[in-house]
């Protein structure tokens, strides 16, 4: 009976260890502002356009991205950024918003 008990703590204890760490991990690769909603429709989302430093997308800045994205719309605009390393400073126009 005993072992039984230990062995349903233990259980319990590493289920909840592993849904910790994958809810950490999604905050890291999502962050905490995104709903559960926002992210389920991030990852089936196509992107309308792609930046990379390598040319591999549609624009080699983020802030280029950013200048071309249409405004006012009330439709969802993504752009993918691929991994590297990019220095500048991005603004978005209040009226992108």
């Amino acid at each position: 009976m005993m072992s039984n008990c230990l062995a349903i703590i233990k259980y319990m204890e590493t289920k909840n260890r592993t849904e910790a760490l994958k809810k950490m991990q999604e905050v890291e690769l999502h962050g905490e502002w995104m709903t559960i909603r926002d992210r389920k429709m991030m990852e089936e989302a196509s992107p309308n356009v792609v930046v990379a430093r390598t040319g591999r997308g549609n624009y080699h800045t983020i802030g280029e991205a950013v200048r071309k994205a249409p405004d006012m719309t009330l439709n969802r605009y993504v752009i993918r950024i691929k991994a590297g390393t990019y220095r500048e400073n991005v603004v978005i126009p209040l009226e992108t918003l």
